[in-house]
């Protein structure tokens, strides 16, 4: 913790007791340090807190609106409600989200271990005055600490604790290679790429990775990283242009989609690459849900997806089952139940919103 954001803290702390003078501060300030390093992290999970604060709530709203590179919010059980209403004049209420199913989220922060098997495997509970670590198996914590998990640095990533395993058990599948091309189609290209570089650079580590992102749009930090490395090329072909025409250095033998429009991203893409998809041994769906699982559940992935994409959640379901018919399914079964998707809505009954298949084999 730099000694800046340690002098921001203690300046929120006086001017929270000037604005709420009625009320009192339990955090210690370096219980607040150790969280905001959580907080500030890659890692998905919202915050539970189960105490009549209004403080430390308000304090914590602040390291997330300040810190926070996900989507994050302090979920407090209905007895706590009138804490929300208490943040309201300070502009504040709208990150505290009051709700009795607690386990409904995934948490990178805990004050009790009521939600425990909700906490993520880079989280910790807040007891006693202290930050406990969650106890994960340790190979997920290997997986998780790689660098581009931890920490984004070139922008948002959706990707979440059931995605990484499930593209680390995947990539762990695909023959040995000397060199792998690795293709990336997303309507939005930033840190989501390289962490799946890394995913898979950590299991094939003696392989020389290839990286081509075929997208309308770029963050610019990526920009700068495409630009000063070697083995990877950023492609930006805009949305509103079906007829694509450009070139790949070489038939790609990872195929990643990520994104939500079939009509502007997949199918225009597909058409152009056709003949050089054939000799990928994996191409994998980030967003694929069935039919059912929407229809059912259609409140909860309105939450999600932000009220947007259910039509395109429908057609990508429709474009999943047509690959089914196609191509054969690579399997993975992940070890543990369902989190929320995509990062820390709702849970939805199903273990991941990957889906993968298989197009061809190669020779190592």
């Amino acid at each position: 913790m730099s000694q800046s954001q340690s002098n921001t803290i203690s300046a929120w702390k006086h001017t929270l007791l000037a604005q709420l003078p009625s009320h009192a501060f339990t955090l210690q300030d370096d219980t607040v340090i150790n969280a905001l390093i959580f907080i500030s992290s890659g890692h998905e999970g919202h915050i539970y807190w189960n105490a009549n604060t209004p403080l430390d709530v308000a304090l914590l709203c602040l390291c997330i609106k300040h810190f926070s590179t996900q989507p994050r919010r302090i979920v407090m059980p209905r007895s706590h409600a009138e804490i929300k209403s208490i943040l309201a004049p300070i502009g504040l209420d709208h990150l505290v989200l009051i709700h009795d199913e607690s386990k409904f989220f995934s948490y990178i922060l805990a004050n009790s271990s009521d939600v425990s098997s909700n906490l993520h495997p880079m989280g910790a509970l807040m007891k006693d005055g202290q930050i406990q670590p969650s106890n994960s198996p340790p190979p997920y914590r290997d997986l998780l600490a790689l660098p581009s998990l931890a920490k984004h640095n070139l922008g948002h990533s959706h990707l979440c604790f059931n995605d990484v395993v499930f593209l680390h058990q995947l990539f762990n599948q695909l023959l040995p290679k000397k060199n792998i091309h690795l293709l990336v189609l997303a309507m939005s290209a930033s840190q989501q790429v390289i962490q799946l570089v890394d995913i898979l650079a950590l299991s094939h580590p003696s392989s020389i990775i290839q990286t081509s992102i075929v997208a309308p749009h770029f963050s610019n930090n990526l920009w700068e990283l495409i630009d000063s490395t070697p083995n990877m090329t950023g492609i930006e072909t805009p949305w509103n242009k079906k007829d694509k025409n450009y070139s790949l250095p070489n038939p790609p033998d990872v195929v990643i989609i990520d994104s939500l429009n079939v009509d502007l991203v997949l199918t225009p893409n597909f058409n152009h690459l056709s003949s050089m998809l054939v000799s990928a041994q994996a191409m994998c769906i980030l967003h694929a849900y069935p039919l059912p699982l929407l229809r059912n559940y259609s409140d909860a992935f309105a939450v999600a997806y932000h009220q947007q994409f259910l039509n395109d959640l429908v057609k990508i379901t429709a474009f999943t089952d047509a690959c089914a018919r196609h191509f054969s399914s690579l399997n993975v079964d992940l070890p543990f139940d369902a989190m929320p998707l995509p990062n820390t809505h709702a849970n939805i009954p199903h273990q991941s919103k990957c889906k993968a298949f298989k197009l061809s084999a190669v020779d190592g």
